[in-house]
């Protein structure tokens, strides 16, 4: 799990949780699959471009710091 520090459009710092699945690909090897993003409470987060997310309930948008 991935996290990355985020400011939200009020100036609070904020995480982003990232986690990527990790798919089969046969001989017990694995290849990167289905990336999610949420908050640290919980909340789900869309992501928007390398430097931007979107919190799911609210719309509110989180910048990359």
């Amino acid at each position: 799990m991935r996290r990355i520090d985020c400011v939200d459009e009020r100036g609070q710092a904020c995480v982003v949780l990232e986690h990527q699945d990790q798919v089969p690909a046969g001989n017990g090897a694995t290849v990167p699959g289905l990336r999610s993003f949420f908050l640290e409470s919980g909340d789900r987060v869309n992501f928007v471009d390398e430097s931007t997310f979107k919190v799911v309930a609210t719309n509110q948008l989180l910048r990359r710091r």
